[in-house]
């Protein structure tokens, strides 16, 4: 069985960029939904003050985040720096993560908290 990834990542947005970015929001998750239909889960989520995006995602498998890494990340995810600030928050992965995935973070400046090991779980979609 493949062993799931959940990643969060966070980080502030620019002052005065909120609106912007509230459209970037809408057209990345919907770049994204088409683009890798692995994806089990993708959502963006601002914090109560509206100064941090919190970005969850569910991968059924490592493979599915290198494949993120390089279909969403690399065509549409860049354009998030002109709106957040490149590693300002800390960011979660839960679950194994390939080389290439975490060499593409450490390109982007992701302050990451990696705990790789899963030890029980299950996940439960309505499809």
């Amino acid at each position: 069985m493949d062993t799931p990834l959940l990643q969060i990542f966070s980080a502030r947005i620019q002052d005065g960029k909120l609106p912007g970015y509230r459209q970037y929001a809408r057209e990345h998750a919907a770049f994204a939904e088409r683009v890798h239909p692995d994806v089990l889960a993708f959502h963006l989520f601002l914090s109560e003050d509206q100064g941090t995006v919190h970005a969850v995602q569910l991968h059924p498998n490592a493979d599915s985040m290198d494949l993120w890494m390089k279909a969403v990340v690399a065509e549409h995810g860049v354009t998030a720096y002109e709106y957040l600030e490149q590693g300002s928050e800390p960011s979660l992965a839960y679950g194994p993560l390939n080389e290439p995935t975490l060499e593409g973070m450490r390109q982007f400046g992701v302050q990451l908290t990696h705990s790789p090991e899963h030890l029980a779980g299950f996940t439960r979609l309505n499809t």
